[in-house]
């Protein structure tokens, strides 16, 4: 049973019929966190969605939220008592560097500092990773004689991150 996580651009799951699923806010966090950072300890987890929260009560709120995932997706997409992990069978286009657009575009966490902390170094990273993708797209089809294409690609690349010295070259 696949469920595909599309982090980027958004946020949704994609069941295994097809269905699409927007994710609340603090769900679409939990899971991008799992995501990027491969685990995370309940108690990290629930400090950085709830900090001004009491402990008993953010750890209370994550276990509703891992329910409430839970009858949304029909799956249990998360898997481990403490630590907490996404399961091997979840995909996440987050961490395929093919994918492109802004990590959860859209969320913004300023009710939580720390985790918007987070997100913005990770933001950073999937742009990173993106960019060099679309430069090393761009670079085989060059290889490859393929002009029109890596010009093509390059252009993306522009549109996308139009500071990119490289993607101009």
């Amino acid at each position: 049973m696949k469920v595909v996580l599309r982090l980027l651009a958004g946020a949704r799951a994609v069941l295994p019929g097809g269905e699409v699923l927007a994710l609340e806010r603090k769900t679409a966090a939990l899971l991008a966190l799992l995501a990027l950072d491969q685990t995370a300890a309940r108690a990290r987890a629930s400090s950085l969605l709830w900090p001004d929260a009491p402990e008993k009560t953010a750890r209370g709120n994550l276990r509703q939220l891992l329910r409430r995932l839970r009858l949304a997706t029909g799956s249990e997409l998360v898997e481990g008592r403490d630590p907490l992990r996404l399961r091997p069978s979840v995909q996440v286009d987050a961490l395929r560097g093919t994918s492109t657009g802004e990590l959860l575009a859209g969320y913004e966490y300023d009710d939580c500092p720390e985790l918007a902390d987070w997100l913005g170094g990770r933001r950073e990273q999937c742009r990173s990773i993106q960019r060099a993708a679309l430069l090393g797209a761009a670079d085989q089809l060059e290889i490859r004689g393929e002009l029109l294409a890596a010009l093509e690609v390059a252009r993306k690349l522009t549109r996308i991150y139009p500071e990119s010295e490289q993607g101009h070259q």
